[in-house]
């Protein structure tokens, strides 16, 4: 996808979300997944291998209320590997460069930086925006 079209843009607005395609290299998805997965304490009841472990809610046990790594009910965002290089470059490619400028307007992104602060280290996500729902369970 080199431009969007007239009616992503309109779906987008609309919705809120698009669905496309061939956007995220595969090989670093599959590393991003490895990375996810082995950041799970060894005895956790979910098993990679074993899809009908997949579903929560967590057990008190593998509750996590740590902002960078959240395990709790039906939640699970790990967000301690948000700055590592292997994440920046999966979500910061080229690619989803272009159609996030060409959805929010050229200029408008932040280059991530490796090995800096993730999302849920301290208070709000961005000067004056709303608190992390994460601290605090979302309250």
């Amino acid at each position: 996808v080199n431009q969007l079209s007239s009616e992503h843009i309109s779906f987008f607005k609309e919705n809120g979300y698009l669905i496309l395609k061939s956007i995220l290299d595969e090989n670093l998805c599959a590393q991003a997944q490895d990375r996810m997965w082995s950041a799970l304490p060894s005895d956790s009841s979910l098993r990679r291998d074993d899809p009908r472990t997949y579903k929560g809610p967590f057990t008190e046990a593998e509750t996590s209320h740590d902002p960078l790594h959240i395990r709790h009910g039906y939640l699970w965002q790990l967000r301690e590997c948000g700055t590592e290089q292997l994440l920046i470059d999966l979500v910061y490619n080229e690619c989803l460069r272009a159609i996030a400028e060409q959805l929010l307007g050229v200029g408008m992104l932040t280059s991530p930086v490796v090995g800096g602060e993730p999302m849920g280290s301290r208070g709000p996500a961005w000067p004056g925006g709303p608190t992390d729902p994460a601290i605090g369970l979302g309250i």
